[in-house]
């Protein structure tokens, strides 16, 4: 935990960060979950983060996060070499009070997968079972703290890249509420859905880091002062939450017997006095659409930036005729074909005949769902579930079937579409393999939501 490593002295610590970054590059080879060392930076700020509150924690960081002055490409062949000019809020934070970024780690390309298949880097191994996927796009910073190479890894959620990750690995991801942290210096995927979230292995891990990183950031206008957000305060510590389970959940599309489990800790939490009801989410089947219409709207703005011109590589404009050919064929050449698939399906949703039929809806739909979310925690504290509708499965056993894919995004997408904070924790294993539930809170009930957790166990 942090508070054992903080507490070590000045040398012990120092000693101790040498090992974890010769550990890690012992696991590396194995995992292939670090694509860049920062062994340089490390040493140029070791003895200065030393001296800070969080002693010189060492952590790693998802490549879409900025760093100023070192690399971030987020996997993708079209920033190769990219530079970052200047650091995320959210890394920075971390820096000031004392962490210590030793690696940028690998991730689908431009957080576009489900498994780490798609980074230009080649897939991430499980450690569980090395011809099995750690899940994505976060899955590098799942297989690292879940290996032991670090302590804490920072990744980005949009809608499953973290949560499944941890659920594959058995460790623990937070989501926050949309908002609660700043998303500056995140090389955006969906910039509605897109948030930073923490790796680790304790829920207190989490909850000392989440208090250094939340609040309002006036270099990104959807954040907010979490001391000012009003939450639902029906619980205390001296109640049990009350916890919803919706019967659309147990669908065919779940393993059965990952049910089994989920249903054997829905047991075991009656068992110990928590009220446990079934409810309906009647639209849980309409997330899966209503996500991939709007992520792909959005994806296709932001990735209009990547042109072979403002950022990373640049090609030979010699033989164009056109400024636009070029453009046309530095994507072809050097985004990959999820990236591509992405932003074509957002471009088809956006299209003048198509936007009312099919993003004007998503977004009716989305707002629905909203509102039945908000119905539930009317009457409950948490919404429980399982995170992953199977275990990992083999590298490149999906690859080539992407609408399968997606539908292993079928719990998580939800809470990304209402914007409220979900956390994933290891409740058991399937023939070796790990599976995670996962739990949702009302939004901004993310400090009470985590203590709520922790008091289940």
């Amino acid at each position: 935990m942090i508070i054992d490593f903080i507490s070590l002295p000045r040398d012990r610590r120092a000693a101790l960060i040498r090992d974890v970054i010769h550990h890690s590059k012992e696991k590396n080879s194995d995992l292939n979950a670090v694509v860049r060392r920062e062994d340089e930076w490390v040493e140029h700020h070791i003895q200065e983060q030393l001296d800070k509150p969080l002693g010189g924690l060492p952590i790693i960081i998802k490549d879409n996060i900025l760093l100023e002055g070192t690399i971030n490409e987020a996997c993708s062949k079209v920033l190769e070499w990219y530079v970052a000019p200047y650091t995320s809020t959210i890394l920075q934070k971390l820096i000031d009070h004392g962490a210590l970024v030793i690696g940028k780690a690998n991730m689908d390309e431009f957080a576009m997968g489900a498994s780490n298949e798609t980074s230009i880097y080649w897939p991430v191994n499980n450690p569980h079972n090395m011809n099995k996927v750690p899940g994505g796009s976060s899955g590098w910073s799942a297989a690292a703290v879940a290996s032991g190479m670090v302590p804490i890894a920072l990744g980005t959620d949009t809608g499953w890249s973290v949560r499944q990750p941890a659920a594959l690995t058995w460790i623990i991801w937070r989501k926050p509420s949309y908002g609660r942290y700043s998303r500056y210096g995140i090389i955006a995927m969906g910039s509605s859905f897109d948030q930073v979230g923490i790796f680790a292995t304790s829920i207190e891990d989490i909850q000392t880091l989440d208090l250094l990183i939340a609040g309002i950031d006036e270099k990104d206008e959807t954040t907010v002062n979490s001391g000012e957000t009003v939450v639902k305060q029906s619980w205390n510590s001296r109640e049990k939450p009350k916890i919803a389970v919706p019967r659309e959940y147990f669908s065919d599309a779940l393993d059965s017997e990952i049910a089994k489990i989920i249903h054997e800790k829905i047991q075991v939490l009656r068992d110990a006095g928590y009220q446990v009801d079934e409810v309906s989410l009647p639209l849980l089947d309409k997330g899966i659409p209503t996500y991939y219409t709007l992520i792909g709207a959005e994806v296709s703005t932001n990735m209009a930036r990547y042109d072979g011109i403002r950022y990373g590589l640049q090609g030979d404009t010699f033989g164009y005729d056109k400024i636009s050919d070029y453009i046309t064929s530095m994507r072809s050449e050097w985004l990959g074909s999820e990236v591509k698939r992405r932003i074509l399906t957002g471009a088809y949703v956006l299209s003048s005949s198509h936007y009312e039929g099919y993003y004007v809806r998503a977004q009716q739909v989305r707002r629905l769902l909203q509102q039945q979310v908000e119905e539930i925690f009317q009457h409950y504290d948490l919404i429980l579930g399982p995170t992953s509708p199977e275990v990992a499965w083999d590298i490149g056993s999906k690859s080539d079937d992407p609408l399968r894919l997606y539908l292993a995004d079928l719990y998580t997408v939800i809470a990304n579409l209402v914007g409220c904070p979900a956390i994933s924790v290891p409740v058991g294993e399937v023939d070796g393999l790990p599976v995670g539930m996962q739990l949702m809170g009302a939004q901004w009930s993310d400090e009470i939501m985590l203590e709520m957790v922790k008091e289940m166990g």
